[in-house]
């Protein structure tokens, strides 16, 4: 499954996303891909997809909730892709307390 043209990445850095600030974000096949400026470990990033809202750990992508739902191959790549910046982007997110 080829990922096209219509599927760029489109990066931002600190813009307002629902009420709170976004470290990263970006898009994928529609899905939008997000890692607050202020959340709990472990190193996690939140996915929108078909207007369901998955959390995935950042080391193994594998999604945290809701529990037992994987990635499909197509936004597991798309994860992958990034990997490596949204783990960077996750040293500039401030830990809420008591996390």
């Amino acid at each position: 499954m080829d990922i096209g043209p219509q599927d760029r990445y489109i990066k931002c850095d600190i813009r307002p996303l629902g009420g709170r600030l976004a470290v990263w974000r970006t898009k994928c096949r529609g899905a939008r891909i997000w890692i607050n400026e202020v959340d709990h470990p472990p190193p996690h990033c939140h996915v929108l997809l078909r207007g369901q809202h998955l959390k995935v750990e950042l080391w193994t992508l594998r999604v945290l909730k809701p529990r037992g739902m994987t990635l499909d191959p197509i936004m597991r790549a798309c994860l992958k892709e990034h990997q490596e910046e949204m783990l960077r982007a996750w040293d500039r997110v401030r830990l809420l307390p008591g996390a």
